[in-house]
């Protein structure tokens, strides 16, 4: 435990932080689904130049070439969108909270 003490008091180690977990679990995400951009999907929201971030789709999870999972079952990441990187789903909720207010 002296290694770890020295360690901390060096600086070499850093605690987690929300912002660097964030981008490790998203890019796990990333490498466990594979996603797609689907050119023709309807993102359900009114077209505007911003709408092409809502187009993603999960295609499939990635699996070996005999049909298994490279990771255990409990050790999979849910799915993250690929764009904003938060849980698929909730930048469409947060879309369509604010494309109902009616101005400010």
């Amino acid at each position: 435990m002296v290694w770890l003490r020295v360690v901390l008091m060096l600086g070499l180690c850093r605690p987690a932080d929300a912002y660097h977990t964030c981008y490790n679990l998203a890019g796990l995400s990333a490498v466990q689904h594979r996603y797609v951009y689907a050119s023709d999907k309807e993102s359900g929201f009114e077209a505007s130049p911003l709408s092409a971030a809502f187009k993603w789709a999960v295609a499939d999870e990635v699996q070996t070439e005999d049909g298994n999972g490279v990771w255990d079952e409990g050790d999979e990441v849910e799915l993250i969108h690929p764009i904003f990187a938060v849980p698929w789903g909730k930048a469409e909720a947060i879309r369509g909270h604010f494309e109902k207010k009616v101005g400010f």
